[in-house]
């Protein structure tokens, strides 16, 4: 199974994204979507979970902080995390069963291993820090 992991679009979409979310069978969002509207577009690729971001409204159907299980694994999603080691630690300790910490904000990619957790930031799909657009794939293999 193949999902695309995206985060901080802006209100808008690389047009590289159909291209490398091609195939996708999920799509997880880690929020700073600028226009909700987007969802629907990357709905047609695949299906979209979600978290809002800091620059995105209140709204019921993006929350601030997701769990979801796809493909046998645990995913937690919200839009800011620290990524210090002792975070890192103590997230893992307390959530032993998170297989995947998605997470957003920085516009900086970052792939982090802790124990049995993968912590993703895929970075920006428009607005990146330091580096060309970005986004990512996890494959979750049975």
């Amino acid at each position: 199974m193949r999902i695309g992991l995206i985060s901080d679009t802006h209100g808008r979409l690389d047009p590289a994204i159909w291209e490398v979310f091609d195939g996708v069978d999920a799509i997880l969002h880690a929020g700073d979507w600028g226009e909700y509207s987007l969802a629907a577009v990357l709905s047609s690729i695949a299906p979209v979970q979600s978290v809002r971001g800091n620059v995105d409204p209140p709204t019921r159907r993006f929350p601030d902080r997701l769990t979801t299980e796809i493909g046998g694994v645990s995913i937690y999603l919200t839009h800011m995390f620290d990524t210090s080691p002792a975070s890192l630690n103590a997230f893992t300790n307390r959530n032993p069963d998170i297989g995947l910490v998605l997470f957003g904000h920085t516009h900086s990619a970052f792939v982090e291993r802790v124990a049995g957790t993968v912590f993703v930031n895929p970075g920006s799909a428009t607005r990146p820090r330091g580096g060309p657009p970005s986004a990512a794939i996890a494959t979750i293999e049975d």
